[in-house]
């Protein structure tokens, strides 16, 4: 099963439509319902879906090959599209969409800049050394928006059988989602993975941001109390949520210099699990202080799986080669990685 990008509607690769490619001028081009019930943008003529009017068996398998086709013909002007659609809203899905794994994230901030920021540093981080050390290559040239990013695997080996020849690398694609503190967005069953932006400023300007967004978090996950995704028993949420402060200035005179937050993450080929649960530890009580009692609760009461991280945009100025880098931006992301099995997690103990 695979997931559309854009409604997180799950089907098979058979199941997908295709869209006419012809210029309005050689197939006329009309206008898609089903796609602005989905999305904002104010494209009104778009080249016909095909394939509505049949079985998807029969118009997308390859009987010779035994295999799907990756390509339709349209039926008013024969022109061969490669474009395919989410049967449930036309999305357009990328051309190596069916050769991915999406993973897609939710990102709760104020500002759609901080996730901006944030997926830009990742980058920075990704490009200079860490995806190697993960066995990946970053593939930039993919990427379609700057909340997105794709990863692929560098040490895949090709497995041939009768009805599959030539199968491509493995691919994830990574994808953010900035999210409001309304109760508008997707259910958590959408995502593979929360992100909390905490700020401790929100807490100094007497406005409880990290409470108000653990509470939506929840309210938001009533209806699926029986869809798996909560645990059942705790009544839990079991999607990896991890809460992540920005304002590492602000600890520096608060912890010792020996501390590993001082220290650039070491993960190595994996996510650092003893390094990320000690600092985790520490952060709850940081927790507490700024925020509360309540927050803790709320925290240790609905949350399966949870991790606290501590990161900069900026620390430390003083070191040119890190400046433009982020301090510790990789951190939560590696470790969803980790909870979703994608990275191995290692044990790298220091100072």
């Amino acid at each position: 099963m695979y997931k559309c990008p854009q409604c997180f509607f799950k089907f098979r690769k058979q199941d997908a439509l295709f869209r006419c490619a012809s210029i309005a001028q050689i197939c006329a081009h009309s206008e898609d319902e089903i796609y602005h019930q989905f999305h904002d943008d104010e494209r009104r003529l778009q080249g016909r879906v095909l394939g509505l009017q049949a079985s998807s068996h029969n118009h997308f398998f390859n009987k010779t090959w035994n295999t799907l086709k990756d390509s339709f013909s349209c039926d008013a002007c024969a022109t061969v599209t490669h474009q395919r659609l989410c049967p449930q809203c036309h999305h357009n899905l990328p051309p190596v969409f069916f050769d991915s794994e999406m993973i897609a994230l939710g990102f709760i901030c104020q500002r759609a800049q901080e996730l901006e920021a944030y997926v830009a540093y990742l980058k920075k981080v990704l490009e200079k050394t860490l995806a190697y050390d993960l066995q990946y290559v970053l593939r930039p040239e993919l990427s379609s928006t700057k909340f997105d990013l794709y990863l692929e695997k560098s040490s895949f080996k090709a497995k041939k059988s009768f009805l599959n020849f030539n199968k491509r690398p493995d691919v994830l694609q990574v994808r953010f989602y900035p999210l409001t503190l309304g109760l508008s967005n997707p259910s958590v069953e959408s995502f593979e993975g929360i992100f909390i932006l905490c700020d401790k400023m929100n807490a100094a300007e007497g406005r409880p941001y990290v409470p108000e967004s653990i509470q939506n978090l929840i309210l938001s996950t009533q209806q699926d109390m029986s869809s798996g995704v909560v645990h059942a028993r705790n009544r839990k949420i079991s999607v990896p949520v991890a809460l992540i402060y920005s304002c590492f200035e602000n600890l520096t005179p608060l912890i010792p210099s020996s501390h590993p937050l001082f220290r650039q993450g070491d993960h190595g080929t994996g996510y650092n699990q003893e390094e990320g649960a000690r600092i985790s530890s520490e952060m709850l009580a940081f927790t507490g202080y700024w925020f509360g009692s309540n927050t803790l609760q709320l925290i240790k009461r609905y949350f399966l799986r949870y991790r606290l991280f501590c990161q900069s945009f900026s620390y430390p100025e003083s070191q040119p080669f890190l400046a433009h880098s982020g301090w510790r931006i990789e951190d939560p992301f590696l470790w969803v990685l980790y909870c979703l099995g994608k990275i191995k997690g290692v044990s790298k103990k220091r100072g």
